[in-house]
């Protein structure tokens, strides 16, 4: 059982981190630099929701898998727990409340004019809820790259 409860924790991480990596740095800027910019938007906001299941999903299998190591082998992985816990929820609020935000305002946006003083205002609280966006995904992926560190340690001959 330890060996399958492990193999999960791995295949969770590794997936998760690796969506992130892929969508953030890949492609996401492809997108942008392909596509016209409300058009590039679009797909990305088609995206998101897919990208955020698999971060929910991913940080759930890590949490499960984390809790069912702990009581297998009697000892509480806190430092663990704490990583996975942080990541879970920074992307449950991301998805579950910063993304609908987004959304919102991209629909506001678009009913004013970009340089009225409604529009300016709309742009700047984009602005913000969008680096809060990215502060969010980016404290995940630290956290999976440490997290990934700490298996590396377990597992060092």
């Amino acid at each position: 059982m330890s060996f399958i409860i492990q193999w999960i924790y791995i295949l969770a991480l590794s997936l998760w981190v690796g969506s992130i990596v892929f969508f953030s740095f890949f492609t996401t800027p492809a997108i942008f630099s392909s596509l016209p910019k409300e058009m590039a938007s679009q797909v990305i906001s088609t995206l998101f929701p897919r990208y955020y299941i698999v971060g929910y999903a991913a940080g759930g299998a890590l949490l499960l898998t984390t809790l069912l190591e702990a009581a297998f082998v009697r000892h509480l992985p806190l430092v663990r727990l704490i990583i996975v816990g942080i990541m879970l929820g920074s992307t449950l609020y991301a998805g579950m409340v910063v993304r609908p935000q987004v959304h919102d305002l991209k629909v506001e946006m678009k009913a004013v004019a970009e340089d009225s003083a409604v529009g300016i205002r709309l742009k700047k609280q984009f602005g913000k809820i969008h680096g809060l966006s990215v502060v969010l995904n980016l404290i995940v992926l630290v956290g999976g790259v440490f997290l990934i560190g700490i298996l590396a340690f377990r597992l060092r001959l």
